[in-house]
């Protein structure tokens, strides 16, 4: 998915989760309409549905309805308004201006937008609440409440609408239909993005949903519908919009139908908590379960339903059931496979069939593809989606977590660097263990020009990033590749495709917590390479100062103008003292730093007070020093 970066803040989720927002009770209207006194007849209505048409919506009156039972009421936790009848216009947030019209059947006459881009105008780079003594963003949530139905009579329910939509930035969707038969204290949720919905950060529609709630609301005196635009508990859901048209219930008529929902994860990844990697090393594959959710949408029962799974060359189907009507969020039919160790792509293909004529059989099929290789491991699956941070001058570490199923010898890093980073650039790769702490590093190198990519790239090139020596990890541990770049320079690295929220990660400022760790819903194009035979990439090594395993790195960012980051590596605990001289050797500053425990550790130098020129830094690790030079471009 591709985030512009004005919103990249909000596409990163701190790990210590915001609380949620609730919004305030929503107000039901006074008056119950008897779904079967339909609206007047018209023409139109007669064209739309016949005699299956029980309600129609089309917000030629707005919020009073159009409808021929009562009002619609739309409300939100902000108090102002987020909700707006439109004719012309779509979103006319900071960062939507100028969207087109929903293109539903009858935009012309009005259709409904939560603007949640418009209300949040502040939102980009602030945090909640506060940005330069402004007003900033506000977590949004809304809901838009239809009149409320007696449907004692009807059995089963369908609700079909018109939509389109943009959200961001968090794995979960935020729209949703919620439905209540207890006039409001308890709500059913269904899925209001389709079956296939939208990626985070991009425009989706206009499509047309339909949601079968008679397992809610199928033969109740008082039903609430609601279409509510929700916060998970992450927080961050805070644009873009929502548009909402042409409202229709009628009575399912349709006696076969059911479908594969909105997950299938070739991992039961919800399940097992097996990771959905793009590339599976042969040395890593192991038995998997296959998964996808259904509902049944004809209201009549299938007998000898089964779901088949396909992937390559390996085929595997549950038990024969029946399916009962209704369903509400369908429940899961789960597969077990081992994929074949056969290097390549994997389509994997899922069937859901039973002994009836299914009435709409497309939508009983859905299809993932991962691939196998031989010595490489990475969540991603080799497609670019965007690049990260939107800002590639920040220092930033990106970390993709992957799971040991054997022990696993990695002897390498390897990292899609995207075009316009600038060559020469020093950048370091790690091994991390579950707490994201460093097991081992690479030497830095130099961003090699020659092994750039860009977004539409089919032969991605990798920097390939050496260890010293190749290292050796357990079974069943759960290990970070990782990537960092130290800032100054301009240096961009590839995100791929979607990945559950706490199982990639970033480090820097970039949310409200200031520097620290982040997740992210976009797989970091960091792989591990597993091969014995991988060569790095081929640039010179930084020039590295090295004393009994004590090493002292190049400056970042060097030449250095404001701030520049000393690094340093103790093989031990050591009493450590940082000295700056010019190139007279005038002694310009000196820190003691006392004694450091090992590993590597950075010293911040403000050279805004030095001359431009050339020094030397030096750190005194126990009486020994170690020296590198560095240039101030000025102050």
């Amino acid at each position: 998915m591709l985030f512009v970066a004005t919103m990249f803040v909000t596409f990163l989720s701190a790990q210590q989760l915001k609380p949620t927002v609730v919004a305030p009770p929503m107000t039901k209207s006074p008056e119950v309409a008897t779904i079967l006194d339909r609206a007047p007849e018209s023409p139109f209505f007669s064209e739309r549905g016949g005699s299956s048409l029980l309600f129609f919506e089309d917000f030629a009156n707005g919020l009073e309805g159009n409808n021929g039972f009562g009002s619609f009421i739309a409300d939100d936790n902000t108090g102002e308004g987020i909700w707006s009848v439109q004719t012309t216009d779509g979103s006319q947030g900071e960062w939507n201006a100028g969207t087109d019209p929903l293109g539903s059947e009858t935009q012309e006459n009005g259709w409904m937008l939560f603007d949640a881009d418009l209300y949040n105008t502040q939102f980009a780079g602030s945090i909640e609440g506060e940005v330069d003594g402004e007003e900033a963003y506000q977590d949004v949530e809304g809901t838009l409440t239809a009149p409320e139905l007696d449907m004692s009579t009807v059995g089963a329910v369908l609700v079909t609408w018109t939509q389109y939509y943009r959200y961001c930035c968090d794995d979960d969707h935020p729209i949703r239909l919620e439905v209540s038969n207890d006039g409001g204290d308890t709500w059913e949720i269904f899925q209001a993005g389709g079956i296939q919905p939208s990626e985070t950060n991009v425009l989706f529609g206009p499509q047309d949903v339909t949601v079968d709630i008679s397992c809610v609301a199928g033969n109740e005196e008082s039903v609430l519908i609601r279409w509510a635009w929700r916060q998970d508990d992450s927080g961050g859901n805070s644009h873009y919009f929502w548009g909402i048209d042409d409202i229709t219930i009628a009575e399912n008529e349709t006696g076969n139908d059911m479908l594969i929902g909105d997950y299938v994860s070739y991992t039961n990844y919800n399940q097992t908590g097996i990771y959905e990697a793009g590339v599976w090393p042969i040395s890593q594959l192991t038995s998997l379960e296959a998964a996808a959710n259904y509902q049944v949408l004809g209201t009549i029962a299938q007998p000898n339903a089964s779901l088949t799974v396909t992937a390559g060359s390996v085929s595997a189907s549950t038990d024969p059931v029946t399916l009962e009507y209704p369903t509400c969020v369908g429940d899961t039919l789960v597969v077990a496979y081992t994929p074949e160790a056969v290097v390549g792509p994997v389509t994997v293909e899922y069937n859901l069939a039973s002994d009836s004529t299914d009435a709409t059989p497309d939508n009983n099929l859905r299809t993932q593809a991962f691939e196998i290789t031989e010595f490489s491991y990475g969540r991603d699956d080799g497609t670019f989606t965007g690049t990260f941070p939107p800002d590639g001058s920040v220092e930033y570490i990106a970390a993709a977590m992957y799971q040991a199923f054997d022990e696993m010898t990695v002897y390498g890093i390897d990292v899609a660097i995207m075009n316009g980073a600038d060559g020469g650039t020093d950048i370091v790769a790690y091994i991390m263990d579950n707490g994201l702490e460093i097991i081992e590093q690479t030497d830095e190198i130099e961003v090699n020009p020659e092994f750039l990519n860009s977004t539409n790239t089919t032969d991605i090139q990798w920097h390939t990033l050496l260890f010293e020596d190749p290292v050796t990890l357990p079974v069943n541990g759960l290990y970070g590749a990782g990537f960092n770049h130290f800032g100054g320079s301009d240096v961009q690295i590839g995100e791929s495709k979607t990945v559950p929220a706490q199982t990639c990660f970033v480090n820097g400022d970039f949310g409200t917590a200031g520097f620290d760790w982040y997740y992210t819903t976009s797989a970091p194009m960091v792989r591990f390479n597993l091969d014995p035979n991988a060569v790095q990439t081929p640039v010179s090594t930084v020039d590295l100062e090295d004393f009994d395993g004590n090493k002292l790195f190049q400056n970042s960012p060097n030449p250095a103008t404001d701030q520049t980051g000393v690094r340093f590596k103790l093989v031990e605990a050591a009493k450590v003292q940082l000295d700056v001289r010019d190139m007279t050797g005038r002694l310009i500053e000196t820190r003691v730093l006392g004694t450091l425990g090992q590993g590597v550790h950075t010293e911040y130098l403000n050279t805004q007070t030095y001359e431009a020129g050339m020094y030397t830094y030096s750190v005194n690790i126990n009486g020994q020093r170690l020296t590198q030079t560095m240039i101030v471009s000025g102050k």
